[in-house]
């Protein structure tokens, strides 16, 4: 499993066991969802580092 892979299990882990113990926490939930969503969202985004490009430097 790559780490986008892991980030989605434990996102779907972490929401699914906090709405079974206090389902009544709608804003904490979607907060909960926009963390591991801005997670996912930065491990896609790729790094243009001057030191990781050959080409640049």
């Amino acid at each position: 499993m790559n780490k986008k892979q892991w980030i989605k299990l434990i996102g779907f882990v972490v929401v699914s066991g906090a709405t079974w113990l206090n389902p009544s926490a709608g804003f904490l939930i979607f907060l909960l969802k926009l963390c591991f969503h801005i997670l996912k969202a930065l491990q896609e985004k790729p790094q243009n580092h001057p030191r990781q490009n050959p080409e640049i430097g």
